[in-house]
């Protein structure tokens, strides 16, 4: 296999241009492909048809982006799916931009581009959900950014960026704020060991950029909660979900919802059964919400022993081989999840260890961190694996770590665990 290691680092010496288009051409296409044979559905219907949308929550950036997209397209609907394929396909140069600021080997970068180029999940959401497409790309680009931060020895420049991505993400995904949290603590413990990728500039004034980063970030969701108070009489900008999540996560149903394959997500819950009479008997979405959230809450102290087994039954379902609804798929569909499922899966955990063992420690600690940070708080909630894709890219990338040990000589693979033999990260022409 060292053909595929003398490819990679071939297009290596090509302009950073051309890769990035290489990159996102290969996103481009199966997404293409796969819109064509199933036709533009649901969301993407909203502006010429809005009873074909589905029940999915726009959140205010993806609504913005969503009309703004539409005006650009002159009301052409195919030009409109173009422009979000063109955005989901971006996915491609950023996770090799990604693997060229994390300095991993250049067969690395290329085969986590065929990876999330190539997997049949991602592929479909191009036809079936473009918000989340939207979604998956906009954290790749914040992690890059947050990358770009880092190599730049915490500079004020990227720290203004990376906050205001943490503000937008608050309102694609509020949700991410918890990861946007963690790559912060995670920016000031390497300061505060002295890590030379984050405190090249010294310890005290790194830890104050990091410090003034997350205080603009902080200031930013303050006036936007001052804003939304004004306009709306809520802090808040979104429709009261939390205490619908959190009783969704701890009610007597659960359980068994949890261990079903014939639903689309234990929001079957309320569909089928309704609210609890208490809260039904509410009319304010405003007023029922922590209604639902203190019977959520009572049920889960009340109910320690069951809580702990739907704490892990949600784990397993967040990480699950099956998708949600698998007994009301064709087979052949469930199979272009779990087959490569299992096999990326796998090699991302053999990834994992091996990044570890060749002295990529930080780079998995970055990694690890928004895996595990997307994940924890649908331990409390609710998952889904539509959840989990958000993050998915990363699982790729450990993979393509460690496909690329098991593809590359011998000698090569050796060399790649010694740190040589990276992508043209070192060359500093990245996306940023």
């Amino acid at each position: 296999m060292g053909f595929l290691q003398r490819w990679a680092e071939r297009l290596e010496a090509t302009p950073a241009v051309a890769r990035f288009g290489l990159a996102w051409v290969l996103c481009l296409v199966p997404r293409s492909i796969a819109v064509w044979g199933m036709g533009p559905i649901g969301d993407y219907l909203q502006f010429t048809d809005p009873t074909a949308r589905t029940e999915a929550f726009w959140y205010p950036a993806y609504e913005a982006l969503a009309h703004l997209l539409w005006a650009i397209s002159g009301g052409i609907l195919g030009v409109y799916v173009a422009l979000h394929l063109a955005l989901h396909a971006a996915l491609g140069p950023l996770v090799y931009s990604t693997c060229v600021r994390l300095k991993l080997p250049a067969l690395t970068a290329w085969l986590a581009v065929f990876g999330v180029a190539l997997l049949p999940y991602y592929i479909s959401l191009a036809a079936r959900q473009p918000q989340v497409g939207v979604v998956i790309s906009f954290v790749a680009g914040a992690l890059l950014v947050f990358l770009r931060w880092r190599d730049s020895d915490l500079a004020w420049r990227h720290g203004l960026t990376f906050a205001l991505f943490g503000f937008f993400s608050a309102l694609l995904r509020p949700n991410l704020l918890l990861s946007v949290g963690a790559l912060y603590a995670l920016a000031l413990g390497c300061t505060a060991i002295g890590s030379p990728g984050f405190d090249a500039g010294g310890r005290p004034r790194a830890t104050g950029r990091i410090l003034a980063s997350g205080a603009v970030l902080g200031l930013l969701l303050v006036g936007l909660a001052a804003v939304s108070k004004v306009h709306t009489g809520h802090a808040s900008p979104f429709p009261p979900v939390a205490g619908h999540n959190l009783y969704l996560g701890h009610n007597e149903r659960l359980g068994e919802y949890l261990r079903r394959h014939d639903i689309l997500s234990v929001e079957d819950i309320v569909r089928d059964h309704g609210f609890p009479a208490e809260a039904a008997a509410i009319e304010n979405i405003y007023e029922r919400d922590p209604v639902l959230g203190r019977l959520g809450l009572d049920y889960a102290l009340q109910h320690p022993g069951e809580t702990i087994v739907n704490t892990g039954l949600k784990a397993l379902r967040y990480w699950d081989v099956r998708l949600e609804d698998a007994e009301n798929n064709p087979l052949l569909w469930n199979l272009a999840f779990t087959g490569p499922y299992l096999v990326y899966g796998s090699l991302a955990l053999l990834g994992a260890w091996w990044m570890l063992r060749d002295g990529r420690g930080l780079a998995l600690a970055i990694l690890a961190a928004l895996l595990v940070s997307y994940w924890i708080p649908h331990l409390v909630l609710f998952p889904t694996i539509r959840m989990r894709m958000t993050t998915e890219f990363v699982l790729i990338v450990l993979a393509a770590y460690a496909a690329g040990r098991l593809l590359a000589p011998r000698s090569a693979a050796e060399d790649l665990s010694s740190g040589s033999g990276t992508s043209s990260g070192a060359r500093g022409d990245a996306l940023a």
